[in-house]
């Protein structure tokens, strides 16, 4: 039986590996305003860059858990639970970085573990569309009103995928 340490990469964690990828091809964008565009001709140029940081995961505070249940490592299914206990998302003028911390308990440890995407950016109105540099993970969409920035991934890949809210 495998046991989890501290250095673990994704590799060690096949179905994580897997969510991750397919959480951002299967992202929807997360309750976008219906703003007026004549209100507000310039919101297409307004510069949106900085450091975002997670407020919320589906209304709850942090840490929260996203997972909780069977999870299959190596072939073998073992009890887990999956916290989000932060994440930030950085934005230039084209490009973003987005880092989200899990803790991972299982089999009687606790693990820390990190998810880092980075790629391009597109601003239409409210609307984002986020292309990662890796191939394999495709894109993301959200949307940014007054400052909040949501974004619905589904990391588990049930099909009912959380708003994650950051914040600068």
């Amino acid at each position: 039986m495998r046991h989890l340490t501290n250095d673990q990469t994704l590799r060690a964690w096949p179905r994580l590996a897997r969510l991750l990828p397919a959480a951002l091809l299967l992202t929807a964008a997360g309750a976008s305003g219906c703003g007026d565009s004549s209100a507000a001709p310039n919101n297409t140029s307004t510069d949106i860059s900085g450091t975002y940081v997670l407020a919320d995961v589906g209304g709850n505070k942090l840490p929260t858990s996203i997972y909780q249940g069977p999870f299959p490592v190596n072939g073998q299914k073992i009890d887990a639970r999956i916290d989000v206990v932060g994440s930030t998302l950085l934005l230039d003028a084209t490009r973003y970085t987005l880092r989200i911390q899990f803790q991972v308990a299982a089999q009687g440890q606790t693990v820390p573990l990190s998810v880092i995407d980075s790629g391009t950016y597109n601003k239409t109105a409210e609307v984002l569309s986020f292309a990662s540099a890796d191939q394999r993970v495709g894109r993301l969409a959200g949307s940014i009103q007054s400052g909040d920035l949501k974004v619905s991934i589904d990391l588990v890949g049930d099909g009912y995928p959380p708003t994650y809210l950051f914040r600068k």
